[in-house]
């Protein structure tokens, strides 16, 4: 899944084309159009149907700044860090945001390591 399948659906579904080498040694084309039984099958309707080189995607349009990664924070700023993301979240995101927390926690049940914040935002 991608973090817009919301808006735009699963990864696979925004497959347009792709280049494939078959176990014939045939190089192909494959679209809706084009070798379509071979798209449908290259898309999940099994396996083994020979190597991909080339695949294109539709795109969509995106703001100029995109954020994707993880932060960080050591288990003293959790409770900030757990206070900021909430005023966040409770104004609603839109569909092109999207954040996951994680803590891991020692064995005492005390967050001893650190805290992870992973976070999608095209601002």
């Amino acid at each position: 899944m991608l973090w817009g399948s919301a808006a735009h659906g699963l990864v696979i579904d925004n497959l347009v084309r792709v280049t494939i080498v078959t176990a014939d040694g045939s190089i192909r084309t494959a679209s809706s159009t084009e070798n379509p039984d071979l798209f449908w099958a290259i898309r999940g309707g099994g396996c083994n149907f020979g190597v991909v080189t080339e695949f294109i995607y539709k795109l969509y349009p995106q703001r100029k700044t995109v954020y994707a990664g993880y932060i960080v924070f050591p288990p003293p700023m959790l409770e900030q860090v757990i206070s900021v993301t909430e005023k966040w979240w409770s104004k609603g995101p839109d569909e092109k945001e999207g954040i996951a927390h994680f803590l891991t926690r020692g064995p005492d049940g005390n967050a001893r390591t650190f805290y992870f914040l992973l976070v999608l935002c095209r601002c």
